[in-house]
């Protein structure tokens, strides 16, 4: 359909070029937003016929809606003009009475936001040590800003994060991309991993896109530490994101026309801008594209004319047959949208039509449980036809599954609230785990392989399947173990825990024996799998091994702890020695096999959800003074509830000066599913092990209406290694009173 050229602002070349547009750090309501929408509204409009959609683009001044065709339609349209549009009988709903009162109201509180937060992070958001910030999130942020943060990732996270320019833009902005995957190693380089590729903002105007992309990459790099689904995708996997796909545009929407949709190039007929989710090379010119300069769908003169189209297309063809498949994430209606879309007439055959349309809907679905908003899986053409868009590329070219992501808000804005930034963030970042599980893990099963096993701690293995139904996974799969590297496997049972995760358990071993185990299960197709690949003939491998204790404390009794020290903020969840009380908020029981008690944030049961648990700041617990010598390490147990939200903070901090000073040692993240979680650090990694050391347990609450509990248990710190008599506690090859004195703390516990 042609546009008349108003409909797209035509201003002067001086105006449009930008190179020299400042990127504003405190964003304000300018006077150029004012020329754009003063006494403007956006209106949905339903046409019956050619003549009635043409009427209605001769009215108006933008097209919100992707879909420009008879039907429903979403426009920008002075509010002088809606009589002539009830005149000629069309019907129209009225979604933003004021579009410039809306864009005020949007950039004061920003301004809002921003003030409070300059107050409570007067130093800023990237001069801390947080590789993820949850607050950042709490409002819209600039290109400099999205820039500057992602760099932050990078500089604190190199081993998991790098920063790749990409391209350049129109008006020659490098365009840049952030891949996030495990360390790189000889045996696992990461140029040899498989890629998931994710990119936004190709239409400037949607904010929320960028935010959530964003917000994606330091999540993932946070996690990998934290989260053992995470950690095993970012083994295998690299996730490659560009968050801002048009920066000129982008820029543009901040310094002086708020909904700027295309890029920002000077056209043959002296329009700007090209619709670039229209430039890409499958079916490009047919259907829902324009070659028409003036027009919102402006293809540009070929397939991949504009340089962010090509600088996208090529971070994929670099990839090659390591790419897995890519998402491209848009605003607004809060949509799954799989090919086709560049015909009304285009047909998706089996098995790929069920395939696509069960990955949309498990990501619907997974949003729909962590936050209940709703997302629809339809195919493009369902909604509009759009050719040269991106999804159809990918799937008809590079045979890759694609989507198209609208997030939040169902309704036409796209400036929601700054409220709607990190729930639209965090529910997409759930659907993005399915997405990886559905595309890059199909027949999967994994495991992550622990090289040594204290003989003191559980025997139990966890796997995770990324295939098939949990039932009819469960009812075949299967570990087998031995003792040693010549017996035969023996098979053992695995049981359903929850998400996907089943566990079994090893056999009974002494220290210093080696054991070998693989699992086993066949398909729905009636395929048979293993991990690893060979099965038997290259099984997992693990040594039980014991630890020379220095430091013993089931946690039965106090044995000198400092809890709760003066100029803890916390109002309530202090620390006690108590055995968890049941509740959906608290561990079923502490973890010893032969005790009841743990150290506990409140061991009471909430009469409602937000009692007895740590509100209003944080509550600290203090081991008491131990020795440690080089090759020392620490270990101990711990359960987590944070707030759904994931704005509270659990950390372990150590000190070697009596607790004088002290260092991050570890983020304690949400146990894994609920249960009690270990961990074991090695001091010299973190600190200068000597005789006056301290392990430091925080809690920080930091919503008011959040639940938040932490427990610790079974803590014991030493040096691994086999004794050579079982009553040689400390393993020092010599019984002496250290060994009695261990032996009296195991009696008292």
């Amino acid at each position: 359909m042609i546009f008349d050229a108003a409909l797209v602002r035509n201003l002067t070349i001086t105006a449009l070029i930008g190179l020299t547009n400042p990127v504003i750090a405190n964003p304000q309501a300018t006077d150029q937003y004012a020329a754009h929408y003063k006494d403007q509204s956006i209106v949905r409009v339903r046409t019956t016929s050619e003549a009635q959609l043409n009427f209605v683009l001769s009215q108006a001044d933008d097209i919100w809606s992707e879909r420009v065709g008879i039907g429903p339609l979403e426009i920008m349209i002075p509010q002088s003009r809606l009589e002539n549009l009830t005149h000629a009988g069309i019907p129209w709903d009225n979604l933003i009475t004021d579009l410039q009162s809306h864009v005020e109201q949007s950039q004061q509180e920003m301004r809002s936001i921003r003030e409070a937060q300059s107050r409570s992070k007067p130093e800023g958001f990237q001069r801390g040590g947080m590789v993820h910030d949850d607050e950042w999130f709490a409002t819209y942020r600039n290109l400099e800003e999205i820039q500057n943060y992602t760099q932050n990732i990078v500089n604190l996270r190199p081993d998991l994060a790098q920063i790749q320019v990409i391209g350049q833009s129109w008006e020659g902005r490098d365009m840049h991309s952030i891949t996030i995957s495990a360390p790189d190693s000889a045996e696992n380089p990461r140029e040899q991993r498989r890629a998931i590729y994710l990119f936004s903002t190709v239409h400037a105007r949607e904010w929320i896109a960028p935010m959530t992309t964003t917000y994606m990459a330091s999540k993932l790099a946070e996690d990998y530490d934290n989260d053992l689904q995470i950690r095993m995708m970012l083994d295998e996997l690299r996730v490659i994101i560009v968050p801002i796909g048009n920066p000129d545009g982008y820029l543009y929407t901040w310094s002086d026309e708020r909904f700027w949709r295309n890029t920002r190039r000077i056209n043959s007929n002296g329009t700007i801008g090209v619709n670039i989710n229209r430039n890409w090379g499958y079916e490009w010119g047919n259907q829902g594209s324009s070659s028409d300069p003036s027009n919102t769908n402006y293809r540009g003169t070929h397939p991949f004319s504009e340089p962010e189209t090509e600088a996208l297309r090529d971070v994929a063809l670099n990839l090659g047959d390591l790419l897995v498949a890519d998402i491209e994430y848009h605003s607004y209606s809060q949509l799954m949208i799989r090919p086709w879309g560049y015909s009304e007439n285009a047909v998706l055959h089996e098995p790929f039509q069920s395939h696509l349309h069960d990955i949309g809907s498990q990501m619907a679905d997974r949003i729909f449980d962590h936050t209940g908003e709703i997302y629809e899986s339809i195919p493009g053409i369902e909604l509009y036809t759009a050719a040269g868009a991106s999804k159809d590329w990918f799937f008809g070219v590079l045979n890759r599954p694609s989507y198209t992501i609208e997030l939040r808000p169902a309704y036409a804005d796209f400036s929601p609230p700054d409220s709607e930034i990190f729930p639209c963030a965090s529910e997409n970042y759930e659907a993005l785990k399915v997405f990886i599980e559905q595309t890059a893990f199909a027949n999967r099963l994994l495991h992550e392989e622990e090289p040594l096993r204290d003989v003191l701690d559980e025997r139990i293995v966890r796997l995770m399947a990324f295939t098939g139904s949990d039932e009819q996974i469960g009812s075949t799969l299967a570990l087998h173990a031995r003792i040693g590297t010549d017996s035969e496997f023996e098979q053992f049972p695995m049981e359903y825990e929850d998400s996907r995760l089943y566990s079994g358990l090893l056999p009974e071993g002494e220290c210093g024996e080696v054991i070998q185990y693989y699992f086993s299960a066949v398909l729905a197709n009636g395929e048979h799998i293993t991990v690893p690949e060979n099965g038997a003939s290259t099984p997992y491998q693990s040594i039980y091994t014991s630890q020379a204790q220095y430091f013993l404390d089931p946690m039965e009794v106090d044995t000198g702890w400092i809890s709760n020290p003066d100029g803890d903020t916390a109002t309530s969840g202090f620390w006690e020695v108590a055995a968890p009380q049941p509740g959906s908020h608290h561990p079923p029981a502490d973890n010893s096999i032969d005790g009841t008690k743990c150290w506990i944030t409140d061991a009471r049961t909430p009469t409602a959800e937000d009692d007895f648990d740590v509100d209003n700041g944080y509550a600290t617990l203090i081991s008491p003074r131990f020795s440690a010598t080089p090759g020392s390490t620490i270990s101990f147990w711990y359960w987590h509830i944070p707030s759904p939200e994931r704005q509270d903070i659990a950390r372990l901090r150590i000190s070697n000066d009596d607790g004088q000073s002290s260092i991050i040692a570890s983020g304690l993240r949400d146990s894994f599913e609920s249960q009690w979680k270990r961990v074991e650090l090695n001091i010299d990694d973190i600190i200068e092990p000597t005789e006056s050391m301290r392990l430091i347990f925080q809690i920080y609450d930091n919503r008011t209406d959040s639940t938040v509990e932490l427990a610790i248990d079974d803590l014991s710190i030493g040096l691994p290694g086999c004794p050579i008599n079982r009553a040689d506690l400390n393993a020092d090859a010599s019984l002496n009173f250290q060994d009695l004195s261990l032996f009296i703390q195991f009696l008292q516990a």
